[in-house]
């Protein structure tokens, strides 16, 4: 399946920006997160659809008067209008990432999710998606469980490499190990 639309999401589609998150964090990491997690985001599922319509709301009304918003999301669908893949990013480091005193990373852009439903894993949307939302030569980093080996060959084939120790969730993520990867801008790299 190739047949789907990228655009920015409007705060309309905050339900089926969570369902794809719940939908594609349920498949994703299945492998090693204890049902419990997922019992705990079923239960904050309608609080997230919540602060997606304000936070996609707010992030909509900055584009609309021409600023940068501190957060961007995007999203894919098929032509049915069914979301298949989501993006979002954000402008500089997350409260959390301050409050427990994470250096500073060399980028100032953060790919905070990617996610796509299983039925089109393998078919380049995940890509596309990414390209489209962050474009190859911009730099950026994320964080990424470090159980996901999937995701670690998809952002390496990406430019992002490890960089730091590898340091613990917290209690919602069940305290599981994760590592920050990071890319530089393109233009960086010229010399």
């Amino acid at each position: 399946m190739t047949d789907w639309t990228i655009r920015r999401a409007r705060p309309e589609d905050a339900e089926g920006y969570a369902d794809c998150q719940l939908a594609s964090m349920e498949h994703a990491y299945a492998h090693f997160m204890p049902e419990t997690f997922f019992v705990h985001l079923r239960e904050g599922h309608d609080e997230r659809i919540s602060h997606y319509r304000g936070a996609i709301a707010s992030s909509t009304a900055e584009l609309e008067v021409g600023r940068t918003p501190s957060h961007d999301f995007w999203f894919a669908t098929d032509p049915d209008g069914a979301i298949l893949g989501m993006c979002t990013l954000a402008r500089g480091m997350e409260e959390w990432e301050i409050r427990l005193g994470y250096p500073e990373p060399p980028v100032t852009r953060q790919l905070c999710q990617l996610y796509t439903l299983p039925r089109v894993h393998g078919s380049g949307l995940a890509q596309q998606l990414m390209d489209t939302a962050l474009p190859p030569d911009e730099g950026a980093y994320l964080w990424v469980m470090k159980d996901n080996p999937r995701a670690h060959r998809f952002y390496q084939r990406n430019r992002f490499e490890f960089h730091g120790e590898v340091v613990p969730t917290g209690p919602i993520w069940h305290h599981k190990p994760m590592q920050r990867m990071w890319r530089p801008d393109a233009g960086s790299l010229e010399g």
